[in-house]
């Protein structure tokens, strides 16, 4: 299918996991975890990060919220450094999690299970879930 022809809220999607999950490798690498960290897609389909003091999950939340409420950001990721139960082998796992917002309606939680190795990190296969709207439904 070709590009333009793909819905935007998967083009979107593809840019905003295309920034975030690299940057979160590099932090492990760099400093063994991270903190949550946020970017965006503008009205005008640029990605840009997001900053927010203090980093964490519900200032984050409250500004993609007040973004996304301004028309500025048709689509947000909020990335995590989570410890889940990994879906597929049922284990406990470290995770890098993304949970996508999109204007259009859709919320996706990506999910890349990582371990530790003996030289730096294995990421497992991205499993992406049914996510909750947590951005564009808190209008």
């Amino acid at each position: 299918m070709a590009e333009k022809q793909r819905p935007l809220h998967k083009r979107d999607g593809d840019e905003l996991l295309g920034f975030l999950i690299p940057f979160a490798q590099q932090c492990l690498a760099k400093h063994g975890e991270f903190h949550p960290f946020a970017a965006c897609v503008t009205a005008g389909g640029k990605v840009e990060a997001i900053s927010a003091e203090p980093a964490d999950v519900e200032t984050f939340v409250r500004a993609l919220t007040a973004g996304a409420r301004d028309k500025r950001y048709r689509a947000t990721g909020l990335c995590q450094n989570m410890r889940i139960t990994d879906p597929r082998s049922r284990q406990e796992t470290d995770a890098i999690v993304v949970s996508f917002d999109h204007a259009q309606g859709e919320a996706i939680d990506c999910i890349v299970p990582y371990k530790k190795a003996k030289r730096g990190y294995e990421y497992g296969e991205l499993l992406a879930t049914r996510g909750e709207t947590r951005i564009f439904g808190r209008r």
